[in-house]
C-alpha cells in the first residue's frame, strides 16, 4: 500500500503510522480480524 494511503488511514482513525503498517502487514500475511484481535493485540 502506498504511504499516502497509510497516512490518511492513520489520520482518519487516530492511529499511529506504526499501528496501521502492522495491521496491513498482518493482513497481507493472511491473518484474519479475529486472529489479530485475540493473538496479536501487542502488534496492533
Amino acid at each position: 500500500m502506498e504511504p499516502v494511503y497509510i497516512r490518511k488511514i492513520a489520520e482518519k482513525l487516530s492511529f499511529s503510522l506504526k499501528q496501521v503498517n502492522n495491521i496491513y502487514d498482518l493482513q497481507a500475511e493472511g491473518a484474519t480480524i479475529p486472529f489479530m484481535a485475540r493473538y496479536r493485540k501487542e502488534a496492533t
